[in-house]
């Protein structure tokens, strides 16, 4: 297992050095970056795929702090759309800061905390619908029982017990949503979860000048650290416990 370790500038999304293009074959558009290492695995995954008459785009891989931090941004002053776990339009300007906070963090993580900055996780969705003209939204009624990816979710669900890969939000656990077409390559996300603490993370955060609802992030990160940033699914269901 790789044990590689990440620089904070890495760890945060700040630094792409390392990263490579994803194939044509994989990618749903230009300009997507992967660790090597994970694409290699993808690809494997790809072909496995094939000879289940499945296949996928990836729809998100390397995401920088930089598109990290536009998309908090936005979704904080209520200029993109934020989803309730019912999938019902959140109100944020009802909302005070740590309600927003808690509001965003079930779909979007912090800017510094993705997991997409590592280059190593991807969100994946069925060529096949796509394909046809649909238009992903990202949301679990999707995956579910007669969803455009219902099909593709149930083959998924097997074929990543074969591989490197999981899914670090299989299930809902008080943090962030299910999300089933988000999948982790397990070399290089155990150790980088490990080395991103509450503390670096508050320490990048708090050196930045145009973070919206900064003061609230800093003041309340320990809980949303272990809430929303450690708190994943591993393969026995037990929580993630890395601060």
């Amino acid at each position: 297992m790789l044990t590689q370790q990440l620089t904070q500038q890495q760890l945060t999304g700040k630094d792409p050095k390392g990263l490579i293009s994803l194939p044509d074959s994989l990618a749903c558009k230009k300009d997507q970056l992967a660790h090597p290492q994970a694409v290699n695995a993808l690809l494997q995954l790809q072909s496995v795929a094939k000879k289940a008459d499945q296949s996928f785009y990836v729809l998100s891989s390397y995401r920088s702090f930089e598109q990290q931090k536009s998309i908090w941004n936005r979704k904080y002053r209520g200029e993109l759309k934020v989803v309730d776990g019912n999938e019902a339009m959140v109100d944020m300007d009802s909302l005070k800061s740590l309600e927003r906070i808690h509001a965003i963090m079930l779909y979007s993580a912090l800017p510094g905390a993705s997991r997409h900055h590592w280059g190593c996780d991807f969100d994946i969705f069925p060529k096949a619908a796509m394909d046809s003209g649909y238009q992903p939204q990202l949301l679990q009624s999707e995956f579910n029982n007669g969803g455009p990816a219902s099909s593709f979710n149930l083959w998924l669900t097997k074929a990543l017990k074969a591989t490197e890969f999981f899914r670090p939000y299989q299930t809902f656990q008080q943090g962030i949503a299910a999300e089933p077409w988000h999948i982790s390559y397990r070399p290089i996300a155990e150790p980088a979860l490990q080395q991103l603490t509450a503390a670096r993370l508050a320490k990048e955060l708090e050196a930045e000048l145009d973070l919206a609802g900064k003061d609230t992030i800093c003041d309340n990160m320990t809980t949303l650290y272990q809430r929303f940033i450690s708190n994943i699914y591993t393969d026995t269901g037990i929580k993630g416990e890395s601060l």
